[in-house]
């Protein structure tokens, strides 16, 4: 073919191709009008723009204009403020062991959340995050407060109590919209969403103002009383038999069939009530936790039952919601089988889930940043949470993945005016380490005092 190469992505953000500007913003130099054709050139001579055989140089940006950069130094601030520098020839950042990050990362994003007009979308998404990372790894007040050694089963009680809690709080906001549009024309239908977020006592109120006294009492009982669901299981089938169950309005019915414990019921007229139908992945996972198994049963159990909701299974199709990310939730996919190839993304508190219930789980699909938000060159909760992740004690990610995760994050940095070098300082591999933070510093080493490394005590090179 002879001599043919590709040029491809140069320094500073630029790209050289031949397809159609993607910014005109963006365009850095126009080339010239030059044909690179290999073919005779014909009689009337084309421009560039009318010619396949262009090139265009472009120099892309990532930032956004009036781009807010608390989201990117807080975050930064807390992360070194819980690292230790190892003194070496290259120094390197080693986040410190325990539970501290989490609290602080939590704590912040919290305080964000309390302003939505001013904060981005992805911040909200950060905020289940950390929260559900203080809930499954952090401190527990009522564990803190014991003076007595606790034991597995007592921290895996508080963990299970943490985590509903979790769930019941990410709900809130759709649930409480749900019961303004249905309490007053459907208000069982409200009841059902109140229930779906453990909120017993608002759906018992809600059923007693309707004049749902029955149905009130009933739900009164439901609260670590096993025999109640044992009885609704019994009445439901007794329904089914005598045919009664046709009569039954089908949002009461579904109502019933939680109570008992039942994820899909069929009725007498072959009828499939699914009490997951509408529900997000969280709700469907919360439902299967605080009605579908015992008190006792553990965050692993709850998420195992879960997993067999969304997989076809050799019985039938899945029931309910898979776990996509944030951004793909309202989206028209479907529960079925052929939606959801195995390449699906799954959202990353999902994936924390499962590192939560088995440790050697993969860390590469948790930290990729598809699982998070939209824009797969944001790297910044991915990075930060791999800082956390190491201070668990979770370090089996690949050195290769450590390196582009490191390297993605510095180029982000860099591309928001910031020097984005020092993120490269937490890479474990000295060779990537060194010659990283060299390339930074190597263009100014004479000006330079004596023992100065070029990069300050914040892990960054000084402008």
């Amino acid at each position: 073919m002879g001599r043919s190469f590709r040029v491809g992505w140069g320094p500073n953000w630029t790209l050289v191709h031949g397809g159609e500007f993607i910014s005109e913003s963006s365009v850095v130099e126009k080339t010239n009008n030059l044909d690179y054709s290999f073919l005779p050139k014909p009689v009337t001579a084309k421009s560039l723009a009318e010619s396949p055989f262009k090139v265009h140089l472009e120099k892309l940006s990532l930032e956004e204009k009036g781009k807010d950069l608390q989201s990117y130094l807080i975050p930064l601030e807390i992360e070194l403020k819980n690292s230790t520098i190892q003194p070496d020839p290259c120094p390197l950042l080693i986040p410190n062991p325990g539970f501290a990050a989490i609290h602080d990362y939590a704590g912040w994003v919290s305080e964000e959340c309390r302003e939505p007009s001013e904060m981005e979308t992805v911040v909200k998404h950060w905020c289940l995050t950390w929260t559900m990372c203080k809930a499954l790894w952090g401190q527990l007040r009522d564990l803190e407060a014991s003076l007595d050694e606790t034991s597995e089963y007592v921290e895996r009680l508080q963990r299970r109590k943490a985590f509903s809690h979790w769930l019941a709080e990410t709900a809130v906001e759709r649930i409480e919209s749900e019961v303004v549009m249905h309490q007053k024309e459907r208000p069982i239908e409200a009841v059902f969403s109140h229930l779906t977020g453990c909120r017993i006592s608002e759906a018992c109120r809600l059923a007693q103002r309707s004049g749902d006294h029955r149905l009130s009492m009933m739900l009164s009982q439901l609260v670590g009383n096993q025999q109640l669901q044992e009885l609704m299981a019994m009445q439901l089938e007794d329904w089914q038999k005598q045919q009664v169950d046709r009569f039954i309005q089908e949002e009461r019915l579904k109502v019933y069939v939680l109570l008992s414990g039942t994820a899909v019921w069929q009725s007498s007229d072959k009828k499939s009530i699914n009490v997951c139908s509408q529900l997000d992945w969280k709700r469907a996972l919360a439902v299967h936790l605080w009605y579908m198994l015992p008190p006792t049963a553990s965050i692993a159990q709850a998420l195992h039952k879960y997993q067999e909701a969304f997989q076809v299974s050799e019985e039938g199709q899945c029931y309910a919601s898979y776990p996509l990310p944030s951004y793909l939730e309202n989206t028209d996919l479907t529960m079925e089988s052929e939606t959801f190839p195995p390449s699906m993304q799954r959202d990353v508190c999902f994936h924390l889930l499962r590192l939560y219930s088995d440790r050697s789980y993969d860390l590469r699909q948790l930290l990729d940043p598809r699982s998070i938000t939209s824009d797969p060159l944001d790297y910044r909760l991915s990075w930060h949470l791999w800082m956390v992740l190491q201070a668990l004690n979770y370090t089996h990610l690949s050195a290769q993945s450590q390196g582009v995760l490191h390297a993605s994050y510095a180029a982000q940095l860099e591309n928001v005016g910031l020097w984005g070098v020092g993120r490269l300082r937490h890479a474990s591999h000295p060779g990537p380490r060194c010659s990283g933070v060299g390339c930074a510093r190597a263009p100014t080493p004479a000006l330079r005092p004596a023992g100065d490394d070029g990069v300050t005590d914040e892990g960054e090179v000084p402008g």
